[in-house]
């Protein structure tokens, strides 16, 4: 509970505060709510692209793994280390380029029609210089990194930071002044706490919009802190990790994949991975198939 003569100075910390965020914030939560209908966006825009319709009423798509082997002869100098088993009706099916060497590719995403084999468009994920079809990747850019990259991650999660600070001093701003005696007949501290949480409808438009924010921050409290410290776990995970770990039970950096020395060719085919294990006299069947 801030005394009385810290009040003008956590008010004074919260409102400035509250202006350097607004624009960061203001990013975050437009992009974020576009993104939310990101594949809806993109097939709204480009329908050649990322719809597809099939050729007969009873056509059936292509081997995915057949497919894998025609974008693998079309690109002789990518990798394909992931191969979609299926796409969401009436989708295309999207496969994932990475370099086979140190040279850049023009495109890591290639949009196929199932039915056909075609090639229906590609990108570079994230590169808004290839028009609309990057629209929404860099979007997504924006949302997490400003499109700045690594310098990005680090200004948001400062934020984030910020915003999880402002979050207790907002909190604080709101509990009623510390009585210097407790007077008889005082009411309890919870009361005194009580009117910030309400709204004054009929006493003009000001002190609505103060309890709107007063009240609106105190009811939305805790979720505005998960976002403001997940904000920091996702941009700022060493900082994230410094406060959480020595407080709940985690899993440790060291349990990782040891690195390995890549051999010429898998140990199973593509066939032979989508078959998968027997599992008790039967082949599993996994959603997708990946190989180092």
């Amino acid at each position: 509970m801030p005394s009385l003569h810290m009040r003008p100075a956590l008010a004074a910390l919260h409102r400035y505060t509250g202006l350097l965020m607004a624009g960061f914030l203001i990013v975050a939560g437009v992009t974020g709510s576009l993104l939310a209908w990101k594949d809806a966006l993109e097939a709204a825009m480009l329908p050649a692209v990322f719809r597809v319709a099939p050729p007969a009423p009873d056509a059936v798509p292509l081997d995915a793994l057949l497919l894998r082997e025609r974008i693998a002869a079309r690109f002789p100098q990518a990798q394909l280390s992931y191969a979609p088993l299926s796409a969401p009706p009436g989708h295309s099916m999207v496969f994932y380029l990475r370099p086979g060497d140190e040279s850049p590719l023009a495109s890591d995403e290639v949009f196929v029609d199932p039915y056909t084999g075609a090639i229906l468009g590609q990108r570079r994920w994230g590169a808004i210089s290839q028009g609309a079809i990057n629209l929404l990747p860099f979007i997504e850019r924006l949302h997490y990194a400003l499109a700045l990259g690594d310098t990005g991650l680090l200004v948001f999660g400062l934020i984030a930071i910020v915003w999880t600070v402002d979050c207790f001093i907002g909190a604080a701003l709101t509990f009623p002044a510390r009585l210097k005696k407790r007077a008889p007949g005082a009411k309890p501290w919870l009361l005194r706490w009580r009117p910030s949480w309400l709204l004054r409808r009929h006493s003009g438009s000001y002190k609505l919009v103060f309890d709107l924010h007063r009240a609106g921050g105190l009811w939305l409290w805790a979720m505005l802190l998960v976002f403001a410290w997940s904000g920091v776990a996702f941009n700022l995970y060493g900082a994230y990790a410094a406060v959480m770990h020595p407080l709940f039970a985690h899993q440790g950096a060291e349990e990782v994949v040891a690195r390995h020395a890549p051999t010429p060719a898998p140990h199973l085919d593509w066939p032979a991975a989508r078959a998968g294990p027997p599992v008790d006299g039967a082949a599993g069947a996994p959603a997708r198939v990946c190989h180092p």
